[in-house]
C-alpha cells in the first residue's frame, strides 16, 4: 500500500481527484507506464478502501471514479497539448 495513496484518502482527496492526480503525475509517460501505474494504485485503492470496511458497491463506485478522473484528465491533458502545438504552429 502507498503511504501517499493512504494520505490522500485520509486528506479528503475523492477518488475523482486521486485519478486526477496520476494523470497530473504521469502527464509525459507514455500509455503503458501510465496504465501499469493505474492498475498499482487502483488495486492498492481497492485494498485501502476493504480495509476501511466499504462495502463491494461502495469500492466499485470509488473505483470507477478514479477511472473516470484518471482517464480524462489524461486526454485533456493530451488535447491541450496538441492545441497548444498547433498554435506553436501558426506562430512560425
Amino acid at each position: 500500500m502507498s503511504a501517499k495513496l493512504a494520505a490522500g484518502w485520509k486528506s479528503g482527496l475523492t477518488p475523482r481527484g486521486m485519478g486526477v492526480r496520476i494523470a497530473e503525475e504521469m502527464a509525459s509517460e507514455p500509455d503503458n507506464a501510465f496504465l501499469s501505474r493505474f492498475r498499482m494504485e487502483l488495486t492498492d485503492l481497492c485494498e485501502l478502501w476493504a480495509d476501511l470496511g466499504y462495502p463491494t458497491q461502495i469500492r466499485r463506485l470509488f473505483a470507477l471514479q478514479f477511472e473516470g478522473g484518471a482517464i480524462m484528465h489524461r486526454l485533456t491533458i493530451r488535447q491541450d497539448r496538441q492545441a497548444w502545438r498547433q498554435i506553436e504552429g501558426v506562430r512560425m
